[in-house]
């Protein structure tokens, strides 16, 4: 979940068998946010070195073990506003567009 907290975000919770987890230096990390009694999904860009954040150790696979795999968890983790890909009201039907902005930022990197 994300709360605001003034120009923040608060992130907190954890997500169990990320691939990659152990090497990644970014996160795009989807959380429930309340803001002004609006719930909205939103996607932030999270630094793997942010205070608050927490890679656990590569899980063991019986297959595919050329991606390593961890759980990642967020403690009160400090995301600024600017860290915000996209954010969407709940009940409003997806946005395309801006999902659309989002993959166009993010596909030469891929």
């Amino acid at each position: 979940t994300a709360k605001i907290d003034g120009e923040d975000y608060i992130i907190n919770g954890a997500k169990m068998f990320v691939s990659n987890g152990t090497i990644a230096d970014v996160f795009i990390v989807f959380a429930n946010c309340i803001e002004k009694d609006r719930r909205q999904i939103a996607a932030f860009i999270v630094d793997a070195k942010l205070d608050g954040v927490h890679v656990g150790a590569d899980i063991k696979k019986m297959g595919l073990e050329s991606c390593p795999m961890a759980e990642v968890s967020f403690t009160n983790c400090r995301i600024s506003k600017s860290n915000v890909l996209v954010s969407i009201a709940v009940g409003e039907g997806v946005d395309t567009f801006s999902w659309y902005i989002c993959l166009q930022i993010f596909l030469p990197v891929i």
